[in-house]
């Protein structure tokens, strides 16, 4: 007896391993088909044209189709197809399904590399060889993209990480003039809410340099963007920081180099904001009626605060020196912005601090004239090194340093007139 269960369970797990390949294949269908029903949205239709499932591959056809009548307005425009069918060569494994697949007559050569396991999460890898791409109204505009890949993940809760690298872009036109990027790189890791990309993601080239077909009247070297979101769901705030390094900017004017930015958006109303940006994001034209349906959301924006705050600017031009940095803050419990706005800007505080050095002003004379008056006016303090200035917001002014005031309207009007 204990010989015969035996063989019954030798025989159990022999019989599971030959039926398994087609379990597998089975799950992975049923993936497949949950990844596509959630593709569609207001902007793409997806289907399941075909799914030929076999013992230890599969092969299936999937058709995507753009559906935002605006986006395929500008693609048609530029001569780019709208709707485009992919072919997927499907392997069984043990715990996941490899898919190779390939765009049928696509005009950009690409090939993409899947493998995902049984609960749905994927690891992928997108080969695009080089591409070079001519419209047919006007054959002297050429754009030009070196082979790239890009790569990552994605989970069935939305995680997704990614690398993209993409040696080179060009761009000639037909006046001779012309646009490259060298060395581009993108990548980032977190998760793609209705509203807004939670995590973080950068973007960075090693040269961009525009040719005006005589000489080169800008370049830069070195740049990186970093954007940063995360939200508090105990507190339902919203923050975001946008970081932006560039090591040099050659133009005609002289020459920009450490250049940085660090800006922050924090603390925003996050149900308030999700609110406003799906009134934004789904007004292909933006109406007097989506402005005043958006109105209530801003209004409770405000009263639930927020801050603005430029936490570092630093740059060098030529020999000189500048930083500065500020904040803005909307206190807690500010209201009245549909029906006294002037309250609002009144209940704004913050501050102001900003250096830069002689050399600065040595070298660009046209600075000194509005130096000369500043420091009359008691805005700008002179120091042994360079200038200064130190301000706070409160009721609506500025108050510098020295005590002067000046209503921050003074300011803000000769430039919304200009």
């Amino acid at each position: 007896m204990t010989q015969l269960k035996k063989l019954g369970a030798i025989g159990g797990v022999v019989a599971l391993g030959l039926c398994w390949p087609l379990a597998v294949g089975q799950i992975g269908e049923r993936v497949i088909e949950d990844a596509i029903a959630d593709i569609n949205d207001d902007v793409l239709i997806a289907e399941i044209v075909q799914y030929d499932r076999g013992y230890l591959s599969s092969v299936a056809k999937t058709r995507y189709a753009v559906r935002d009548e605006v986006f395929k307005a500008q693609l048609e425009a530029d001569g780019l197809p709208t709707e485009f069918t992919v072919d997927s060569q499907i392997s069984h494994g043990i715990a996941s399904i490899s898919a190779l697949s390939t765009v049928e007559n696509f005009p950009i050569p690409a090939e993409l590399k899947t493998t995902t396991q049984l609960n749905g999460n994927t690891d992928y890898q997108l080969n695009v060889a080089s591409w070079h791409y001519t419209p047919e109204e006007n054959p002297e505009v050429s754009l030009t993209i070196s082979p790239s890949v890009a790569e990552g993940s994605v989970t069935v809760l939305g995680e997704l990480d990614f690398t993209m690298m993409v040696p080179s872009i060009s761009l000639e036109f037909e006046t001779g003039e012309s646009f490259t990027i060298e060395g581009l790189k993108a990548q980032g890791e977190g998760k793609k809410a209705k509203y807004i990309w939670l995590g973080e993601q950068s973007i960075e080239v090693e040269q961009v340099q525009l040719f005006d077909g005589v000489s080169s009247p800008m370049a830069l070297q070195n740049a990186k963007y970093t954007f940063t979101a995360e939200e508090n769901a105990e507190t339902d705030r919203l923050s975001s920081t946008h970081k932006v390094i560039v090591g040099e900017v050659d133009t005609t004017d002289g020459i920009i180099s450490n250049l940085n930015i660090d800006f922050t958006i924090g603390d925003l109303d996050q149900p308030s904001f999700a609110a406003i940006m799906d009134i934004y994001q789904n007004a292909s034209v933006l109406t007097e009626q989506d402005v005043i349906a958006s109105l209530p959301h801003m209004e409770s924006l405000i009263e639930r605060g927020f801050f603005l705050s430029m936490d570092n600017m630093a740059l060098t031009l030529g020999d000189g020196d500048f930083s500065s940095k500020w904040k803005l803050e909307v206190p807690e419990g500010t209201s009245g912005l549909t029906t006294d706005p002037i309250s609002v800007s009144n209940a704004v505080t913050g501050q102001l601090e900003t250096v830069f050095t002689h050399e600065l002003v040595d070298e660009y004379p046209f600075i000194e004239e509005g130096i000369d008056e500043a420091i009359i006016m008691e805005i700008v303090k002179e120091t042994d090194t360079g200038y200064t200035i130190n301000a706070k917001l409160e009721q609506g002014n500025l108050v510098f340093e020295s005590g002067q005031t000046i209503p921050l309207m003074a300011l803000m009007l000769p430039m919304m007139m200009q």
